[in-house]
């Protein structure tokens, strides 16, 4: 299996941190984000992982080294990242996961994720709806919405940011993103969209619970506060 990592946006939210950094190369605990993102990875067997970048291209090159391949998304500052991963689909030609490049989980929940049989599987916590996030909307097991537009007082829990698809689903995701990116505006747009849509069409995408591990997304100085205070991810 394959990594995508996500880190071509500004992080704009985090800039009086980053002060001109991408905001995946701000440290916890000794290390950057992306180092304990790729070190989660390693530890899980993924070692084949490229980082789609896009600001601050040549500092996350820099800091990963071989650790990784690097894809470069021109566009990065005036689109967000359904047309990211559209620019780089041919890479979706395989079991694959992606990942944003601001998360933080645990080993067993990435694991469960990679492990996890279906052609579309994305961690989830049910445990809580939150704000500032993707929220989801379930049926049993299966998501049937995801993205900011669902309100928190009716989301189901919210989309980690992790999701791993099945060679079929690598395609079937890849040709969504076509579909949409060919019939509509989508400069503001974020790749769920395509999921969204997907389970629109009767594709399940299977709901992986983070089963109560912690995770942590870093949009907001909040958030990387408390990322220091944490340590599930070491």
């Amino acid at each position: 299996m394959k990594a995508l990592i996500l880190a071509a946006g500004l992080g704009s939210r985090l800039s009086g941190l980053t002060l001109g950094k991408p905001k995946c190369l701000l440290e916890l605990h000794g290390e950057t984000i992306l180092q304990h993102q790729l070190d989660l990875l390693a530890a899980c067997n993924v070692t084949h992982v490229t980082i789609i970048t896009g600001f601050g291209e040549e500092l996350i090159r820099s800091h990963a080294k071989d650790r990784a391949k690097f894809a470069y998304y021109p566009a990065f500052a005036s689109t967000n990242n359904l047309l990211t991963l559209h620019y780089y689909r041919q890479l979706l030609d395989d079991e694959a996961l992606v990942l944003f490049a601001d998360v933080l989980l645990t080993r067993k929940a990435l694991q469960d994720c990679i492990d996890w049989t279906a052609d579309f599987a994305l961690l989830i916590d049910s445990s809580k709806c939150l704000q500032g996030t993707m929220r989801i909307r379930l049926a049993g097991n299966a998501v049937t919405d995801i993205g900011p537009h669902i309100p928190a007082s009716v989301g189901h829990g919210n989309f980690v940011g992790v999701a791993s698809f099945s060679t079929r689903g690598s395609k079937l995701l890849a040709a969504e993103l076509d579909q949409i990116v060919s019939t509509r505006e989508c400069t503001g747009a974020y790749y769920t969209e395509a999921l969204a849509s997907l389970s629109a069409k009767g594709h399940r995408l299977e709901g992986v619970n983070v089963d109560g591990s912690s995770w942590l997304e870093i949009d907001t100085e909040a958030d990387y506060m408390a990322a220091k205070s944490q340590t599930f991810y070491l």
